[in-house]
């Protein structure tokens, strides 16, 4: 299997890397490339590389489908949880992967041995050119894994500099604001329910995005509610 997956639909294309034995990561998710060579994408992988910047770790840290601390990433974690015996900060290894071609989606197989977790991981493209990922993951272990929240990543590129997502509350529910897309965590509010308060979207977008042409990124969101115990 190439180690470098390629899906287009819809004008759209998605380039992941699966090289090594971590988690895959997106290389690119937007207007569709082509066919490229294969050449070509090793190159476009190449150029996706960080810099390496002082105060931090002396190789670039890949950002995956599913970010983890334990590979180094210092943002929020993909997946955060514990268990009654210890804390727990995941190292997936890659297990299996297979590509569908005609239904343009990657499964993936990973395990936490040690950790006592494994993790499937779906991503792929629709014939609407709309990027799909969804993620399981089931306790292996031997005491009780609490899990506290599971996200998987979309990346956006550096020329996304504007956010519009939807706030307010009671009579001014989802109410579009537009403002600087700076660092930092924004979609988490609480109400008196238990859970996530869902939301339509988030949508990061190039500054020009008034009524002229501009480039966006659209991650819907859904309501991440537990279900009723007792």
């Amino acid at each position: 299997m190439d180690d470098l997956v390629h899906f287009r639909a819809a004008g759209t294309s998605l380039v992941l890397d699966l090289s090594g034995s971590g988690l895959p990561r997106i290389v690119h998710w937007g207007a569709d490339l082509g066919a490229l060579a294969p050449g070509r994408l090793t190159g476009l992988r190449t150029a996706d590389v960080a810099q390496t910047v002082s105060n931090a770790l002396d190789v670039p840290v890949p950002l995956s489908v599913l970010p983890q601390q334990s590979g180094g990433w210092l943002g929020t974690p993909g997946l955060s949880g514990h268990r009654e015996s210890s804390a727990a900060a995941p190292a997936f290894t890659v297990r299996t992967r297979s590509v569908a071609e005609e239904s343009r989606r990657l499964t993936v197989e990973a395990a936490d041995a040690e950790g006592g977790l494994a993790l499937t991981l779906e991503t792929g493209l629709t014939d609407a050119g709309l990027v799909r990922l969804r993620a399981a993951v089931t306790d292996t272990g031997d005491d009780p894994y609490h899990l506290a929240e599971l996200t998987p990543a979309l990346p956006v590129p550096a020329q996304a500099t504007e956010l519009l997502d939807l706030t307010g509350r009671h009579l001014r529910e989802r109410a579009p604001r537009r403002h600087a897309f700076t660092l930092g965590t924004r979609r988490r509010m609480r109400t008196s329910s238990s859970g996530w308060t869902p939301c339509c979207a988030s949508t990061a977008s190039t500054t020009s995005s008034g009524t002229t042409t501009a480039t966006s990124w659209t991650r819907p969101r859904t309501s991440r509610r537990r279900p009723p115990t007792g």
